[in-house]
């Protein structure tokens, strides 16, 4: 059986800081002081989710991509 790398759409839940939560309908503007910060998403619907792995970069502050399980 042959290995087909797909990759199902990952769905943003929301954005939080330390006062505030965002969803993807607002627009979000974080001041350069919030160095920190929570994402929450999921890939519904994906027959083996043992096997889902997620990775990600910073666009335009860093090129390596980092495992995030």
């Amino acid at each position: 059986m042959a290995n087909s790398a797909t990759h199902p759409e990952v769905i943003i839940e929301s954005l939080a800081t330390k006062d505030s939560i965002y969803y993807p309908n607002e627009k979000i503007i974080l001041p350069a002081s919030y160095s920190n910060f929570t994402i929450t998403y999921k890939v519904p619907s994906f027959s083996s989710p043992q096997n889902v792995k997620f990775k990600y970069r910073l666009k335009g502050l860093e090129n390596e991509w980092h495992d995030n399980g």
